[in-house]
């Protein structure tokens, strides 16, 4: 999960739609990728925010995780936790499910649906909103973040 924040967060830096909000009157693009990530205990599902994900670092997005898990555990969350997302991503490939779509979340402008691995690939779905986003736009994101998959030397800049 913290490789995909990753490679999504840099991936909406090349992209201003992906950092981009409806509000009730006007559009607002975002300096940064701050993106809703779907986290559930037994009962309830949680999409806090990680914040600028694109100026952390691997290690630093790992320690938001674990800092979200934790509040999930204690039933701790503050409101800030959930605001301030532009994308989410809902990552259902731990349990085995290939493909699925996932519905966006308020004002967001897309999510992206991870799915499991199989055979060195995963499936990832985009669901965006047209309003914000276009089919154009989503396949040069899509080809971005094949880009990035594949590009060794963003693994080494992002682990630090």
């Amino acid at each position: 999960t913290v490789w995909f924040i990753k490679l999504i967060g840099e991936a909406m830096m090349q992209s201003d739609s992906f950092r981009t909000t409806l509000g009730t009157d006007e559009f607002q693009v975002f300096p940064n990728a701050s993106i809703s990530v779907a986290m559930a205990d037994e009962d309830m599902l949680y999409m806090p925010v990680f914040k600028d994900v694109n100026k952390k670092s691997v290690r630093e997005i790992s320690q938001d995780l674990s800092s979200f898990k934790e509040k999930i555990k204690t039933k701790r969350f503050l409101p800030d936790d959930f605001k301030g997302s532009t994308f989410g991503i809902s990552n259902l490939g731990m349990t085995g499910i290939r493909e699925f779509d996932a519905m966006i979340n308020r004002d967001d402008s897309g999510i992206a649906a991870i799915g499991s691995e199989n055979g060195g690939k995963v499936a990832v779905t985009l669901t965006i909103d047209h309003r914000i986003i276009n089919g154009f736009q989503s396949a040069e994101f899509m080809q971005r973040l094949k880009r990035l998959v594949l590009d060794r030397n963003f693994y080494r800049s992002a682990k630090d």
